[in-house]
This record gives C-alpha cells, structure tokens and sequence, in this order.
C-alpha cells in the first residue's frame, strides 16, 4: 500500500507488522484528522496558540506513528514555536502546514483498504 506523504514501512512496523491493524490506525487518523483540522484553525483564528501548540504536539506523536514524518516535522516546528513564544513563526506557516495535513488526510481517504476498515 503506498500513500503520498506517508512512509508505511514505519507505520506497519509501529503497528506490529499487522496491516489490518494500520488500516485501522489511519482510518482513525482520517476520522479524526477532519475534526481537528477544523479545532486548527478555530484556534489559530482565536489566537489561542496554546490549545494550538497543544494539538500540534498530539498531531506530532500521530503523524510519526504512522510514518508522515514531514507532517510530523512541521507539527514538531509549530509546537516549539509556541513553546517559545514565536507567534510570529506559527501565523507565517499556518496555512501551508493545514494544506500538508488536508493533503494528507485526503490522501488516506482515497485509499480503499483503508476507509473499509
């Protein structure tokens, strides 16, 4: 199975090399990945950039677990920007770093192994 975005040798290997399991996984990331695009952006329009910095870290842990580690890299950057007050830093990558995270979720959406899960 290949998925733009996403190494899946590393998301099978976290998941014990059981392909049903991973199936499993992302589909739940999909599920989930559309509601907290929408917390996102809800946040980055309030200015609450720590509940932002918060789900950048869990979005982190995510994406790496199931192998988008440029995903993964960009929540890891958006995180410690908040950490360190850099505001200026998460309103300059905001929307590109959402279109990575739409393009990825839409990605595990078009893979029907997956949304049969």
């Amino acid at each position: 199975m290949e998925i733009p975005g996403i190494d899946t040798s590393i998301g099978r290997q976290n998941c014990c090399e059981s392909q049903e399991i991973y199936c499993i996984v992302l589909k739940s990331v999909y599920d989930e990945g559309l509601e907290k695009l929408e917390l996102f952006r809800a946040f980055y329009e309030e200015k609450n950039y720590q509940k932002y910095g918060v789900l950048a870290h869990g979005l982190k842990s995510v994406c790496r677990s199931v192998g988008a580690m440029k995903l993964g890299q960009l929540a890891e950057n958006h995180e410690n920007a908040v950490k360190n007050g850099d505001f200026a830093y998460v309103d300059a990558n905001h929307e590109e770093w959402m279109q990575e995270y739409q393009e990825l979720i839409e990605n595990i959406g078009r893979t029907e192994e997956i949304m049969r899960s």
